[in-house]
């Protein structure tokens, strides 16, 4: 089934099927409430190495599955360890041509009674799309026409996990590096005196993850959380808001379908020597635990002002 249909609203794991009612399967599990506004969330968290969003990964609840294409995992040894048989992680190399296989096999048999699966990070996922297309075309190095494929295996994976979160209503997370996208009308140099090249003035500038050509932005409209992970006075952060880029015109691009981060209270979490951090609107700790209860919180009031529009379900 790749459309759910408007008359399902669960999912029930212990019998391996899709519900109008959770009548008769109240006491089963995992039993999730599917579709929009149910249980299942796609993230996207890009940034710069060393901002926690690994760490951010291992917050997830559990049991969770991690394909792990950067060795970011390395950083979370201990939580790994704690979680034990409930946590799983696939590591691959992104430069071997059989690595794309062994991960699309992998997240296309993806069981979905793991309440998470982890992506880390879309870039490297990506890299492995460009080494088989490579593979594929006999070249070398990457050509012009190895970018569309290697694009559109990258895009039906992605697709795969917004339906990995819609229709069995687990969390989906995927991380990525960063990088400032530029726009030009005819290239990004252009004949200046004397007939000499010189670089062009961009059209537009956006923050944005760091994946290859148009892919950046049709990534961008698949999950329904997409944050930027920083270090700001010394807290690993979440910026929930748009950032400018260097106090100029261009922004750190985000987005929340949930309409709940940008506006967080106040809160403090974590911290060393016995100093929390804090963190204020917009701003948001790296922990899943957290983050889930303030939008299943936002989805109660909204129940509440409107009870046709949205349900609650804590699986």
């Amino acid at each position: 089934m790749r459309t759910l249909p408007d008359n399902i609203h669960w999912w029930c794991g212990a019998c391996g099927k899709h519900l109008e009612t959770n009548q008769g399967h109240e006491e089963h599990r995992p039993l999730r409430h599917v579709g929009l506004g149910g249980d299942g969330l796609f993230w996207l968290v890009f940034g710069e190495y060393g901002t926690w969003k690994t760490r951010f990964a291992g917050t997830f609840p559990s049991p969770l599955r991690i394909e792990d294409f950067d060795l970011g995992t390395l950083s979370i040894q201990q939580e790994i360890l704690k979680l034990g048989p409930r946590c799983k992680v696939q590591h691959y190399d992104p430069e071997d041509p059989e690595t794309f296989e062994a991960a699309e096999k992998s997240i296309l048999s993806f069981d979905p009674r793991w309440r998470s699966l982890i992506i880390d990070s879309a870039s490297g996922l990506e890299r492995a799309c460009a080494s088989k297309a490579k593979a594929v075309s006999g070249h070398e190095l990457m050509e012009l026409s190895d970018w569309n494929p290697a694009g559109e295996r990258f895009g039906k994976l992605m697709r795969v996990l917004q339906w990995y979160s819609l229709a069995f209503g687990c969390q989906i997370l995927v991380t990525a590096h960063e990088e400032l996208d530029r726009e030009y009308t005819k290239g990004a140099y252009v004949a200046g005196p004397g007939g000499k090249l010189q670089a062009a003035e961009p059209t537009s500038i956006k923050g944005l993850p760091d994946l290859t050509g148009k892919w950046a932005r049709r990534a961008g409209r698949l999950p329904d959380v997409i944050l930027r992970s920083r270090v700001l006075n010394g807290a690993p952060t979440l910026v929930a808001i748009r950032e400018t880029v260097g106090g100029g015109g261009a922004y750190w691009e985000v987005k929340d379908r949930t309409g709940t981060l940008e506006s967080l209270p106040p809160t403090t979490w974590g911290g060393a020597q016995g100093r929390p951090w804090n963190y204020g609107a917009g701003y948001c700790p790296p922990f899943w635990p957290y983050l889930w209860q303030e939008i299943t919180t936002r989805r109660k009031e909204l129940q509440v002002a409107n009870p046709t529009s949205v349900s609650v379900h804590h699986p």
